[in-house]
């Protein structure tokens, strides 16, 4: 700690110095006759003392300077020293914090130092405490920085998209309208692999500088990550302002891109979904958004590039596809709420949230009962049948090489047909209580909408016509995909991926059984799976504590960020075993026993727009 004298020396100013050095022996006094010509030069000091006796000019720089652009913590504490009756108004207007007549008696000056000492260890205290303020906060803004951005291309990333989306309700003010751009790098892995990461660095950098160069102020470029980025759009009122911009996007990608000494073109597949037309709850717009990305990319695969002039310069690269819930060409058969579902005798195992208790969908129930009183399936349901023509039965030899048990060895969906027509029968009749809530969700406002799903072998899937079936039900439905749900059971088998990427470019949902036989987990990261469905099996396993698979299965769930759905839940143990776990919901006949299509009906009646609880 430093201190400051200031004065000519005289014996006033030696019993001073003696008396300070005596009271403050951490401060190192600094004794000058007047001031210099520049104050910055003086060292910061806790306490300056200057002697007024001859002349007021030094004290009132040195309190000016002292007084002007800096904290008051930062300022020493000022004693000055007058001569005895002086007027000592002009000492306080300048900002002094004490004075001290001469002469004075030295316990009154031993008083005035201990008060100095106590205001200078304040102020000491007080400036540590701002210093530490101020480098938390930019430790703060720091960290914000690198939580909200991405370190490679210096854009907004991931968590900021989310905050921003999560920040959105109807009517925010400001914000009336915007479209959400989901945009994939086609060909990128391709180019990474050729040149190098370093290489692909640069080339996703470039990429961000031109998207934004083709966006306004105003709008947000964000990196999702890897080839992944999306751009919103702020003010886009109609599909039209949102395929000019996405064109505009497209526009400026057209230039070759320098990766190293090479010059290399790529092109980019572009989705989009419209606020509030398309939804108003972020997840469905990020969702939606991304489920047109990829139906852009598809197209892009299937579309010819057509070249001019220079072979190296594409003539549309890349492709853009506005979010639709239609899953393909209206069909030639009548509209889809005539088409009849053989829905009689059809049974649900409803599902409700662990933490909410909302309902939150149901699921035609799995392993099928067989009819009462019947060894076999009755056939009347599928004579019923006015739906597409279903895959034809294979004949033993593919029924074996599918994994899928011969026609009639099993029995169908509660009283239905056998075999893969049971199958598809139950989709479908999934798919058309599905577009019953959606009327009934938007008439009430019931958010979120409930998903309807039926499990199906995944070996049916390898029929070259399962997609087409699958998609005319939907049509014939009149059901939203998203409010849709196929379950895999045995999805070891599928060796072709193609026709599951399909159906979840649809927007149909895709889960997947997990039991205690059957399923390496590491196998599932293949598949585009947007639910796991816990087997009762899991639950009755190691009923003294969690099971490992259980556990494990809930672990892998929450790195895919896809929710569980427990089915088979009895016992309050059960349903106290999977909150512990967090399991997003269940099923079970401690919740609820299976429910047919005339209690499905009833309870979407009894939800209203604030009751979606059971």
């Amino acid at each position: 700690m430093t201190g400051l004298l200031l004065g000519p020396a005289d014996a006033v100013l030696t019993l001073l110095s003696d008396e300070i050095r005596a009271c403050w022996k951490e401060l190192s006094l600094d004794v000058r006759p007047e001031l210099p010509r520049d104050l910055s030069a003086l060292p910061a000091c806790q306490l300056a003392v200057v002697d007024c006796r001859g002349g007021r000019a030094d004290a009132v720089r040195l309190l000016r300077f002292l007084r002007g652009d800096r904290p008051a913590f930062s300022s020493p504490f000022v004693l000055l020293l007058v001569a005895a009756g002086e007027d000592l108004v002009w000492a306080a207007e300048h900002g002094a914090d004490d004075v001290l007549a001469v002469p004075f008696e030295p316990s009154l000056l031993r008083l005035k130092l201990s008060l100095a000492q106590r205001i200078a260890r304040e102020r000491n205290e007080a400036q540590h405490f701002a210093r530490r303020a101020g480098e938390t906060e930019q430790e703060a803004r720091r960290l914000h920085a690198l939580a909200y951005t991405d370190t490679l291309t210096g854009l907004p990333n991931r968590r900021y998209l989310d905050d921003w989306m999560a920040e959105l309700a109807p009517g925010r003010v400001g914000i009336d309208s915007f479209a959400i751009h989901m945009i994939d790098l086609d060909g990128f892995k391709a180019i990474n692999d050729r040149f190098g990461h370093r290489d692909g660095d640069q080339l996703l950098q470039q990429v961000a500088e031109r998207l934004c160069r083709g966006c306004r102020r105003f709008d947000i470029v964000v990196r999702l990550g890897g080839d992944e980025l999306a751009a919103v759009q702020v003010g886009a009122g109609s599909e039209a302002d949102a395929r000019a911009f996405a064109q505009r996007l497209l526009a400026n990608m057209r230039e070759p891109f320098r990766v190293g000494s090479a010059e290399v073109q790529i092109s980019a597949s572009i989705g989009c979904a419209l606020y509030p037309a398309h939804g108003a709850l972020p997840s469905d717009l990020l969702h939606r958004a991304d489920l047109a990305m990829y139906a852009a990319k598809s197209a892009g695969r299937q579309a010819p590039h057509s070249r001019r002039g220079d072979a190296a310069e594409l003539s549309r690269p890349g492709s853009f596809m506005m979010f639709s819930t239609d899953p393909g060409p209206p069909p030639a058969t009548p509209p889809a709420r005539h088409a009849r579902f053989p829905m009689a005798g059809t049974l649900f195992s409803p599902a409700f949230a662990l933490l909410s208790g909302q309902f939150v969908g149901a699921w035609t129930q799995w392993p099928p009962p067989a009819p009462p009183g019947s060894g076999t399936a009755s056939s009347s349901a599928a004579q019923d049948w006015q739906g597409p023509a279903l895959p034809p039965r294979g004949s033993g030899a593919e029924a074996a090489r599918s994994g899928l048990p011969p026609p009639g060895a099993a029995a169908g969906i509660n009283g239905m047909a056998t075999g893969p027509d049971a199958a598809f029968q139950a989709l479908g009749i999934a798919f058309r209580e599905a577009a019953a809530w959606r009327d009934g969700a938007e008439r009430t406002a019931l958010r979120p909408r409930p998903v309807f799903g039926a499990t199906i072998h995944a070996g049916l899937l390898a029929d070259v016509g399962a997609l087409e079936v699958v998609r005319r039900l939907l049509r014939l439905s009149g059901a939203d995909p998203l409010d849709c749900e196929l379950v895999l059971q045995a999805p070891e088998v599928l060796v072709e991926l193609e026709a599951l990427h399909r159906l979840r470019e649809l927007g149909l949902g895709i889960g997947v059984r997990v039991g205690l036989e059957g399923i390496v987990l590491q196998r599932l990261l293949r598949l585009p799976l947007t639910r796991l469905h816990l087997e009762p099996e899991l639950l009755a396993a190691d009923a003294s504590e969690d099971s490992i698979l259980l556990r494990t299965t809930v672990l892998f769930a929450r790195s895919l960020r896809a929710p569980l759905l427990a089915h088979g839940v009895e016992t309050r143990d059960q349903l106290d075993r999977l909150r512990r776990l967090e399991v997003d919901s269940a099923t079970g006949t401690y919740l609820s026993g299976p429910l047919d299509g005339m209690a499905l009906e009833s309870l979407r009646r009894r939800i209203g727009p604030e009751a979606g609880n059971r």
